[in-house]
């Protein structure tokens, strides 16, 4: 079931999400929210990582994009929206006007039933030719977004930002 709606999602949407969930396992439900902000940071230091087996810098986090991230990733867990992009092009709009400010990107991901939602949320996004583009593409600025809904599924949101190039 989770193949064909991923595969919906993917024909339907310009940029890209994905959705796993594993079974037999039991995964922590309930996270502190300074548990939360420092999974969010570790997932930025493992995309880094990831971005550095392939000779690119890594990517510096940005807060307007973590806030932003982190909305996005709340509204999905708490049902306020359905998990995908919707409403990624008012999220650009908010970002872009920023000065300086010329692309926007974003990853999102739906996890259950994992120990390690970092490793699996990597994983997932560099299988996937969306995500992996985002995460190596020529982006400089980053900012994660966890939330957890009740029943302890993982929603995250990426964005990605970068700065117009001024003249010298």
């Amino acid at each position: 079931m989770y193949k064909s709606i991923f595969i919906a999602l993917f024909i339907c949407c310009s940029f890209f999400s994905f959705s796993i969930e594993a079974k037999n396992q039991q995964p922590k439900k309930y996270f502190t929210k300074q548990e939360v902000i420092l999974l969010e940071k570790q997932l930025i230091i493992l995309i880094n990582e990831e971005r550095a087996k392939y000779g690119l810098k890594g990517l510096k986090e940005w807060e307007l994009l973590s806030e932003v991230s982190k909305e996005h990733s709340t509204n999905m867990a708490e049902g306020t929206v359905d998990f995908g992009h919707n409403g990624f092009d008012n999220r650009a709009k908010k970002i872009q006007c920023q000065p300086n400010i010329s692309s926007v990107g974003e990853n999102v991901a739906y996890l259950y039933g994992y120990n390690d939602y970092l490793k699996e949320a990597v994983k997932g996004w560099m299988e996937s030719p969306g995500h992996r583009k985002n995460i190596l593409g020529d982006y400089k600025l980053t900012g994660m977004g966890i939330a957890f809904s009740k029943n302890g599924r993982c929603y995250l949101t990426q964005l990605f930002a970068n700065m117009r190039k001024t003249s010298k």
